[in-house]
């Protein structure tokens, strides 16, 4: 699986670079380099397209007695057409939270 970063997050990394000290005596005429190479990797950053993601919203199962409902918004579970039974599904059919324990 891919792992999705904010982009204000790594532009943000790449400029608390700005402040480090070279020291200039052992290195001369490298902060302008230095501060160059962090233009051109923001830059960079600034180039790559944005992935088309949605935020993971977790939900759960609740029982209330008599329905099994969404924790998130209250829709209750789907009933097999044939059996009249609940069906929980991996996802709630009307806000798509994700009810899988494991994806916690």
């Amino acid at each position: 699986m891919s792992d999705y970063i904010k982009r204000e997050d790594a532009l943000m990394a790449i400029l608390a670079l700005e402040d480090r000290d070279i020291p200039e005596d052992r290195y001369p005429d490298t902060e302008f380099a230095f501060n160059e190479g962090l233009v051109r990797a923001a830059d960079k950053v600034n180039a790559i397209p944005a992935a088309d993601v949605v935020p993971v919203v977790c939900g759960k199962w609740e029982h209330d007695g008599f329905n099994w409902f969404c924790n998130r918004c209250n829709y209750n579970a789907l009933c097999d057409k044939d059996t009249g039974e609940e069906v929980l599904s991996p996802r709630c059919p009307n806000c798509g939270a994700d009810m899988r324990e494991e994806s916690r």
